[in-house]
């Protein structure tokens, strides 16, 4: 019932469709017979890129894609895609050692990719078992890919159907508490849902599946789970809920007694903390900067991102729980962030406008303020309906999905962040 990683269904529309699941198909076919800089089937074709000196490359990634999660061990980049009509969903693998802000060699040669469930919407990397977790919202699975045998060195296993661990209802985003090995699904459940699930990743991963079949533990939260994020400094797990209202709130799950081995604290109800006005129709994202202590938190129909202070507001301390963040405007629909903590870099991925924001989190942040009053961020061109952000620190590039387009944007971070904007604009 999903179509963009950020994209939660429309009620309106019959099973396994979406708002945008047509509007994503036209534009990548468009693509393709205007013969414009990238070309792709649904399931990993080949591609070829689109230099441009001041905004990067672009690369096919499949139809439709969603989201994405770097593996820095393997450099290797994965990007989910979701053709919709009832099609499988895939994984592109992209080797971001040779597809990345200054090299492009790996951005126009044919890419692997591994196929997953139906409705893939969130992915994350587990990096101690090198498993790829895959949302499958359609299919209340979870995609479980071993990345040992399919990354962008190594791909024979790519071809494989991977193992499904078993989720809620309509699962839309996912998770993973390196430290605990415990994988962390937020269950949207066509809006009614409550719920968070907790897999055990040690025995659910790339290479040991004997509890993948099981039922999960799991921690009720508001209705409407929409987005999860781990904080690995403080073992807290944020989920995010949207009401049918828009109405968007963060319950604060502390993950030490609330993991894939220690489930006491499961059965407790979390505090929460109150946020803008979100849409019932798209995930939330989150972004943590560790360095100012700051969560940041997409409101998609506000335009903005709420700021959270981690260290007021977390598993072990909740004082700052009950005061409402502050909030800095972005770009039309914000519908992923990353944090580049090297330059102290906020993007943002803005689906309605085409855009990335992009913010100073020295200067605007939780505590930090001064910086957030700038009328307009700088901004980033990117594809049609970018998804999400992803950064790799080890190349300075910002890695964008653009839904409508079929295809990611391969963006600089070394000539567009706080304090550089040569290549902004």
């Amino acid at each position: 019932m999903m179509i963009d990683k950020r994209e939660i269904l429309d009620l309106s529309l019959p099973l396994g469709t979406a708002r945008r699941a047509m509007r994503g198909a036209l534009s990548a076919s468009l693509l393709l017979l205007l013969g414009a800089c990238s070309t792709a089937s649904g399931s990993g074709a080949t591609s070829s890129s689109s230099p441009s000196p001041a905004h990067g490359s672009t690369v096919a990634v499949g139809v439709n894609p969603q989201d994405s999660a770097l593996n820095p061990l393997t450099h290797t980049l994965y990007i989910e895609s979701d053709p919709e009509n009832g099609n499988l969903g895939t994984v592109t693998v992209l080797n971001a050692s040779t597809c990345d802000a200054l090299r492009t060699t790996g951005c126009v040669s044919k890419t692997p990719y591994a196929q997953v469930g139906s409705g893939p919407v969130g992915i994350a990397v587990d990096q101690a078992t090198d498993t790829i977790y895959v949302v499958n919202s359609n299919s209340n699975t979870v995609s479980v890919i071993n990345g040992a045998t399919c990354n962008a060195q190594h791909a024979s296993g790519c071809s494989h159907i991977p193992p499904t661990a078993t989720a809620g209802s309509n699962p839309v985003d996912v998770q993973v508490d390196q430290a605990t090995n415990t994988v962390y699904v937020a269950n949207w459940g066509n809006g009614a849902g409550t719920t968070v699930s907790v897999i055990n990743g040690r025995i659910c991963n790339g290479q040991v599946t004997s509890g993948c079949g099981r039922v999960p533990a799991h921690v009720t939260i508001g209705i409407g789970p929409a987005g999860v994020f781990v904080d690995q400094a403080t073992d807290t797990v944020y989920a995010a809920t949207v009401a049918p209202s828009g109405a968007e709130a963060v319950s604060v799950i502390d993950g030490a007694t609330c993991n894939a081995t220690m489930t006491s604290g499961c059965g407790k109800k979390p505090p929460s903390v109150t946020l803008g006005q979100g849409s019932a129709n798209y995930n939330v994202a989150f972004a943590i900067d560790q360095a100012n202590g700051t969560l940041y938190v997409a409101n998609w129909a506000g335009n903005t991102l709420s700021m959270i202070d981690t260290a007021s507001c977390n598993a072990t301390v909740t004082s700052g729980c009950a005061q409402t963040p502050h909030v800095v405007r972005v770009g039309r629909g914000p519908d992923g962030i990353a944090v580049n903590p090297a330059t102290q870099t906020v993007y943002v991925a803005n689906v309605t406008d085409d855009t990335v924001s992009v913010l100073d989190a020295a200067t605007c942040n939780a505590t930090v303020s001064s910086g957030c009053s700038m009328p307009h961020p700088q901004l980033l061109p990117t594809g049609k309906s970018p998804r999400w952000v992803t950064v790799d620190q080890t190349t300075d590039t910002v890695y964008v999905p653009n839904g409508d387009d079929g295809t990611a944007s391969v963006l600089n971070g070394a000539t567009c962040n706080a304090t550089v904007t040569s290549g902004c604009n």
